[in-house]
């Protein structure tokens, strides 16, 4: 195969990186129906998002392989010759760069735009306060409001830090992807003419019916201006944990 038409997703997790590698596979015209879901139950409920598992469904050697070698890279030994036409590489932004180098493809990284997108702050949290997501939370205590802005905020800080940090990747905005805006996708020549209100739209629409907000503590963040989620955010760093 041709490795430099390869679209290869990569960036940190809870960012819907995976619905950007869902899309990506539908437009390339491989897997449209075998949808596969990762479930993650948390303080604030259940959050379903794309696994990466369909597009190797039919070999357990290579999930395997992809799940323990790929999708955790963090160099470009073994993406560098991975022949697959489109994968995703959960790395965070410090090492972008180390995955990319010498390699051929076509890379995307996907961004909340959570000041602009406040929807997103939804998704974002959900995942990021999922059991299991990370060593230092307690996942017996329900996180304060203060504590769940300061996420938030950082959340974008870093967003934008790795952003200008990383020009040359293609930058796909998740809260466009959710409202059916494909714009920031950029088609590219290998990528097949496709109908998106036949093929995107029903993915989207499921994506956004699975996953819709019922906490009222996440009701209340987006709600919240940004403004107002920056000044509860800084109460975090003078209130007690």
């Amino acid at each position: 195969m041709n490795l430099s038409s390869r679209d290869i997703v990569i960036g940190p997790g809870h960012s819907l990186n995976e619905l950007t590698n869902r899309l990506l596979t539908i437009i390339r015209a491989e897997n449209h129906s075998k949808d596969l879901w990762e479930m993650y139950p948390g303080t604030f409920g259940l959050y379903a998002r794309h696994g990466d598992d369909y597009q190797h469904i039919d070999n357990p050697e290579e999930v395997e392989y992809y799940n323990n070698y790929i999708r955790n890279s963090t160099d470009n030994s073994t993406v560098k010759d991975y022949k697959s036409s489109g994968f995703y590489v959960n790395c965070v932004a410090d090492i972008i760069k180390d995955v990319t180098l010498d390699v051929d493809g076509n890379f995307y990284s996907t961004y909340l735009d959570m000041e602009n997108y406040p929807m997103n702050r939804f998704h974002y949290l959900m995942m990021e306060f999922s059991i299991g997501a990370a060593e230092d939370l307690d996942y017996t205590k329900e996180p304060s409001l203060s504590w769940l802005c300061h996420r938030v905020k950082v959340k974008t800080e870093m967003e934008n830090q790795y952003m200008q940090e990383h020009p040359n990747l293609i930058w796909v905005h998740a809260g466009q992807l959710l409202q059916k805006d494909y714009t920031s996708l950029k088609f590219l020549p290998h990528h097949m003419s496709v109908n998106h209100e036949k093929l995107l739209d029903p993915v989207i629409d499921k994506y956004n019916y699975l996953n819709q907000v019922a906490h009222p503590i996440i009701k209340d963040i987006v709600e919240l201006s940004w403004e107002g989620i920056i000044a509860i955010a800084d109460e975090y760093n003078v209130l007690p944990n």
